[in-house]
């Protein structure tokens, strides 16, 4: 841990002109590194940080880039009918310049994760068995 992983996605973020950054982890403890690397670091002045007990996505500034952070099992969970949690439409409806997917090896081999990438790679036409 520690070994700029956050700090260096930031930069690529910043020389590619991306404005908007989905962080999804397996491990929500790592939050805080995210957001100190982005809050904290010259670089990154005007960004905004987004998450579940922070700022949320209505009070931001959209003309400024902001990062979501949450978690895989959050923002992939269902509502009672099935469906999309309400208060996380946004992040399905959100057209993301970059989605990092950090801490994988924690939850990778769960079924809701094998599902959602293998639906994707065959979305795409990447995926083999």
């Amino acid at each position: 841990m520690r070994f700029g992983k956050t700090f260096a996605t930031y930069q690529l973020a910043k020389k590619m002109g991306w404005t908007k950054i989905l962080v999804l982890t397996f491990k929500p403890a790592v939050q805080s590194a995210w957001d100190e690397d982005l809050q904290t670091h010259i670089d990154f002045k005007g960004w905004q940080f987004i998450s579940r007990n922070g700022l949320n996505f209505k009070d931001v500034d959209k003309k400024k880039p902001f990062v979501c952070f949450g978690s895989f099992q959050d923002y992939l969970g269902k509502n009672e009918a099935g469906g999309i949690k309400a208060r996380n439409e946004w992040v399905h409806a959100t057209n993301w310049d970059c989605v990092v997917f950090d801490e994988y090896h924690y939850g990778a081999w769960r079924e809701n994760a094998k599902d959602l990438f293998e639906a994707e790679g065959k979305r795409i036409g990447i995926w083999r068995r």
